[in-house]
């Protein structure tokens, strides 16, 4: 156990090394294309892993479903031609997923399809609603170093909540989700969040006050810990410790977009208001 363990810090630091090199290259100078088309792949690659915890609990989504709406959304989000609003493609592509899923309750048990079409709502709203902000994000003016101030506000949250709980913890935050996590952690990466997003108000020149950066960094500080939490939830209702094996040393996608995807529409319409 103790020879696995000295195996599994160096690969999950590789992987972290790796992953912030790709990100930050890839919000910043990509073309829009590619930044479209990686996180397509990554909204249908956690499609994938959501479908196998919804099943797990006995929820049974279907995943060519999940994973075609979810990909659709995001790549008709990256046509920037469109002189509409994201909520109007999201909606419009909800409604195609639940629409296909009626015929069946012409010869399956209607509970069990009801509960079919919930889980794939769910996993649309989750994903599909969420990941398609990132090609509106990075195609507006200064979008892209909206995105990098998000992510690494997030990343700051994580590594103060991790660091305070450290050193800090001892009152447990959800212990029936995550035994791990610390009221003094979660409060800790909270004030790193806000603290770096007042920080980085500097660095990137986004042109807004300091209250704004105070607001901003809060949000997407606790909305980030929430989504990690969610996701945390829903592995410990399925019985698992990751949601995949994609990412040597971390899991996979869903582990590493879960602080991540409930942000990016508040990036977008933050975005918005100061881009314009």
């Amino acid at each position: 156990m103790e020879k696995a363990s000295s195996v599994l810090v160096p690969t999950r630091v590789a992987s972290w090394v790796v992953l912030i090199v790709l990100t930050i290259s890839g919000v910043m100078y990509a073309p829009a294309l590619a930044v479209v088309g990686v996180a397509a792949c990554c909204a249908v690659l956690a499609a994938f892993e959501f479908c196998n915890l919804m099943r797990r609990i006995g929820w049974n989504a279907r995943l060519w479903a999940l994973a075609f709406s979810v990909g659709t959304a995001v790549i008709m989000s990256g046509h920037s031609g469109w002189d509409i609003v994201p909520e109007a493609v999201l909606v419009g592509v909800a409604v195609l997923l639940v629409i296909s899923g009626l015929p069946y309750f012409l010869w399956t048990n209607p509970a069990q399809i009801a509960k079919m079409i919930l889980a794939e709502s769910m996993g649309f709203l989750y994903l599909g609603f969420t990941l398609s902000h990132i090609p509106w994000i990075v195609d507006d003016g200064d979008g892209r170093i909206w995105l990098l101030y998000g992510l690494i506000i997030v990343a700051a949250t994580d590594t103060g909540a991790y660091v305070f709980g450290r050193l800090f913890g001892r009152r447990p935050l959800a212990p029936a989700i995550s035994p791990s996590k610390t009221i003094e952690g979660a409060i800790g990466g909270w004030v790193s969040g806000v603290c770096v997003s007042v920080l980085m108000l500097k660095v990137f020149s986004l042109g807004t006050g300091i209250w704004v950066a105070l607001c901003v960094g809060a949000a997407v500080s606790a909305i980030g810990q929430i989504g990690d939490l969610a996701e945390s939830k829903l592995k410990r209702v399925a019985g698992v410790k990751d949601s995949g094996r994609i990412i040597p040393g971390q899991g996979g996608i869903l582990d590493r977009i879960d602080s991540v995807v409930l942000v990016l529409p508040v990036l977008y319409h933050v975005s918005k208001v100061y881009i314009s």
